[in-house]
């Protein structure tokens, strides 16, 4: 794609035309080109698609319930997502719920920084880096009179993004809702109103990611939620069920649900205490045979082997 757009600002030729329209037709090549974020030592780079973030992408239902142990950056490919969907889809309407009003504005300003950051050029930059500059500068250009606010972003083809702690009375085609655990054992009322109002906000064709730690033991609106999408494992999902997904942490990153009852007695020791008491009903295994998410297809297929529940 190098030499597509020039310093010069050039006429596209009929051929240079067809290949950026190609390339701004796929998503998987925007969100892994335009986007840049601040990684965790504080240095912008550009956003490119983990091993977790890309199944996630390759395999989610309408409706997803993600179990975290540790930080995967499920959160910072919602954002991007959100960014993507917003500069490319006309009158998209995305919202971000999450513990606290700061979170959930911090959520937010990942957004703003990889809009700010389109044209960004890195130093010492390569003819792609100068490129992708050159078309987010485009983008920005299309996207003129963007207006961003501290708990909202409206872009000029009528997308919009907003956040808080909880949203009700607009009709969402994304919503995330982070951390419903500590909202469910530290403000159950709260949590009721998520489940109950702003999940409702969603249409059937939107999506919704909710993605949490765990608090909170064996009660609680989350630890229902998380039983109620585990007991969909391996059945038909509809529009509106949660698909169940685990992220155990990037040192076990080959561990998948199997679905299958629990054959090693420590199995569920990879989990902190405060998760132990969800998971220990399904056995995470590793290596050949064991069918990982991508099994699943996006519209929630049936596993080969659907679970089997043992009681305890």
């Amino acid at each position: 794609m190098v030499g597509l757009v020039d310093a010069n600002d050039t006429p596209l030729t009929p051929e240079q035309a067809g290949v950026l329209k190609r390339f701004l037709a796929d998503v998987v090549l925007r969100l892994n080109s335009l986007f840049w974020i601040v990684n965790k030592d504080g240095i912008p780079c550009r956003f490119r698609m983990n091993w977790a973030q890309k199944e996630l992408h390759e395999t989610a239902h309408f409706r997803n319930n993600i179990l975290k142990v540790r930080k995967l950056g499920i959160s910072t490919y919602i954002a991007m997502l959100i960014l993507d969907m917003c500069l490319f889809i006309p009158h998209f309407k995305a919202g971000i719920i999450d513990k606290t009003l700061n979170d959930a504005e911090s959520k937010l300003k990942k957004i703003a920084f990889a809009w700010d950051h389109l044209d960004y050029v890195p130093e010492n930059p390569s003819a792609l880096d100068l490129e992708l500059a050159r078309i987010g500068a485009m983008l920005k250009a299309y996207h003129a009179g963007i207006k961003i606010n501290q708990q909202s972003i409206e872009f000029a083809n009528g997308s919009r993004v907003t956040v808080g702690t909880s949203l009700r009375g607009d009709t969402l085609q994304l919503l995330h809702v982070s951390e419903l655990g500590y909202i469910a054992a530290h403000d159950p009322i709260r949590a009721t109103e998520i489940i109950t109002g702003s999940l409702n906000t969603v249409g059937k064709g939107g999506r919704v990611h909710m993605e949490s730690t765990h608090e909170g033991g064996k009660y609680g609106l989350n630890y229902e939620q998380i039983l109620g999408a585990m007991d969909m494992i391996g059945k038909p999902l509809s529009s509106l069920d949660f698909k169940f997904y685990f992220s155990p942490g990037s040192g076990i990153r080959n561990m998948f649900w199997t679905g299958s009852p629990i054959q090693q007695r420590n199995s569920s020791n990879i989990l902190p205490p405060s998760n132990r008491s969800v998971i220990p009903r399904y056995r995470l295994g590793s290596g050949p045979g064991i069918a990982p998410w991508s099994a699943c297809s996006a519209a929630g297929g049936a596993r080969s082997t659907p679970p089997r529940r043992t009681r305890r």
